[in-house]
């Protein structure tokens, strides 16, 4: 697939319209906190979990909702964050997982969780999920050394915007590429990328910045998805 048939001149840039809505933080931490958070005219479900059993819940629904048959295939959006590091060769850990599916986005704060569900080493693993983000392969790498989270099946967006040219073009990031594919504007402020991801409690700008990374990741997956079968 050219990448030119994605030119950005094929679109108007609708600016961002940025709103998180939050449901209070549960007093009981048996619950998941959930959040709504609205990108352009969008609105994506945000499950924050630190409990396995929160994860097991939000994939269970998932796979209710779009794995009816042994053989449907599913496109996951997928990106991850960890505290940043300002001396060379330090590594930290991945802080969370971003898996979103749909309009619907978990948010996975793996330094605070009980334990690690089998139904996350499956959902993973699954060889009917693909799961698709720019540098997916770098989170996947971290998120095994870290974690011990094998994904099975990963597609990098800029592969599917190359194709076979992939030599003949320099990897764009997500912010450009929402803009080029989707034709939409993406913030990605710097004091948030570079926040302190290994927090116990995240803020509502990390929270927003988390799910709309996964959530775009998504859908830039699903719209090449289509135009190559198309």
């Amino acid at each position: 697939m050219s990448r030119s048939n994605y030119s950005a001149s094929n679109y108007s840039i609708i600016p961002l319209r940025r709103t998180i809505s939050a449901h209070q933080p549960n007093a009981n931490r048996d619950l998941p906190n959930f959040y709504s958070v609205i990108f352009h005219d969008e609105v994506i479900h945000v499950t924050v979990a630190k409990k396995a059993a929160h994860v097991n819940q939000w994939i269970s629904r998932i796979c209710r909702v779009h794995c009816r048959c042994p053989h449907c295939k599913l496109i996951v959006g997928l990106d991850t964050e960890w505290r940043p590091s300002f001396v060379r060769g330090q590594e930290h850990d991945v802080a969370i997982l971003q898996i979103c599916v749909g309009q619907q986005c978990l948010i996975y704060q793996l330094l605070h969780t009980d334990c690690i569900p089998a139904s996350l080493h499956e959902f993973l693993a699954d060889p009917q999920h693909t799961f698709y983000g720019v540098g997916v392969r770098e989170d996947v790498r971290k998120l095994f050394r870290s974690h011990g989270l094998a994904v099975k099946n990963i597609t990098d967006l800029n592969e599917l915007i190359n194709g076979e040219d992939e030599d003949e073009y320099k990897p764009i990031g997500l912010k450009k590429m929402a803009s080029t594919v989707l034709g939409k504007e993406m913030m990605k402020p710097l004091r948030v990328t570079l926040s302190k991801w290994h927090s116990l409690n995240l803020s509502f700008a990390q929270i927003e910045y988390a799910a709309i990374d996964a959530f775009v990741s998504f859908q830039i997956a699903v719209s090449l998805c289509s135009s190559t079968v198309n």
